[in-house]
């Protein structure tokens, strides 16, 4: 665990899922596919004596995934296709920007990478599913609507969602013994900077590059003796030792900012945003079957 502060993030196939917001379209009611044949005579294990060969190996993945896949890349043809006919494009920036937006919520970069990794999808296609996805806005945007009424009805009807709770900024320098963490509190009462000592000894690699920087957090993001230390101090003090299982730290409070309801002009986008959302998802499947019906297709398999 690369930041040890942090309460470990569940990792699920199907939460990962979610990552992509517009789902691709699998088309109901198709019968099973034939297997198409394969050649392929390449032995890749042999089991007491019987071969596995490549072209099983494919034929199975086929009578798995192999219609499926035929019909999302169909999908992904007559989207490019429409995307092309209108003159809709998407920037590598705007790519840029929704993996960023995803990094953060999910807690940065590197962690991001890692719940990629850990459900075998890899950054690229994420990259391409998100390309996707913009693609989709972009086309369906045109036709969606959202009015100053629908925003403030938005706000007054959900109160709870515009509650933004008490949070500090700190940072903390962790190490393995107390006695370590003793020395470097007597340290910073002598002067020493607390971003260099950090740098010099935290083992929480991660935010010790940023001089031990965690940037602003809530209740329930950290390990809760790390928490009450940290909620519990004024800013500008240093608190430690603070024990966890992680270790021993060091922690400086930063700032810290009261519990408080965000106005309505101040929520106005966000608010934007999720509406619009919404409203992809509610037209996108309608308007993917109006594509492939109005699209000549001709399937062999």
């Amino acid at each position: 665990m690369r930041n040890p502060t942090l309460i470990r993030i569940v990792v699920a196939v199907t939460a990962l899922a979610l990552i992509v917001s517009v789902a691709i379209y699998v088309w109901p009611g198709r019968g099973p596919a034939s297997t198409p044949a394969f050649s392929e005579t390449d032995v890749l294990a042999v089991v007491n004596g019987e071969a596995v060969t490549k072209g099983q190996v494919y034929e199975y993945m086929w009578s798995q995934v192999g219609p499926q896949s035929v019909e999302e890349l169909i999908t992904r043809r007559l989207v490019q296709q429409e995307a092309g006919r209108r003159g809709v494009s998407v920037s590598e920036d705007q790519v840029d920007a929704r993996v960023a937006e995803l990094a953060e919520q999910y807690g940065g970069r590197e962690t991001l990478e890692l719940l990629l990794n850990s459900s075998g999808m890899s950054l690229e296609v994420l990259r391409e599913n998100l390309r996707l996805n913009l693609l989709i806005e972009a086309l369906l945007a045109p036709e969606i609507d959202i009015s100053e009424e629908d925003l403030r009805a938005y706000y007054d009807e959900n109160p709870q969602q515009f509650v933004e709770p008490e949070q500090v900024q700190a940072r903390h320098i962790l190490v393995e013994d107390r006695e370590t963490a003793e020395d470097l509190i007597r340290q910073l009462e002598e002067g020493a900077d607390f971003a260099d000592l950090a740098r010099e000894h935290s083992t929480d690699t991660v935010s010790a590059e940023n001089g031990g920087d965690l940037g602003w957090f809530t209740r329930g993001r950290m390990v809760e003796p790390f928490e009450e230390a940290a909620f519990g101090a004024e800013p500008g003090a240093v608190v430690g030792p603070v024990e966890t299982q992680f270790g021993f730290h060091v922690i400086e409070v930063l700032d810290k900012k009261a519990e408080r309801t965000i106005p309505f002009e101040e929520a106005r986008e966000q608010i934007r945003e999720t509406l619009f959302q919404q409203e992809i998802q509610a037209r996108v499947g309608s308007w993917l079957q109006s594509l492939r019906d109005q699209a000549d297709i001709e399937t062999r398999y």
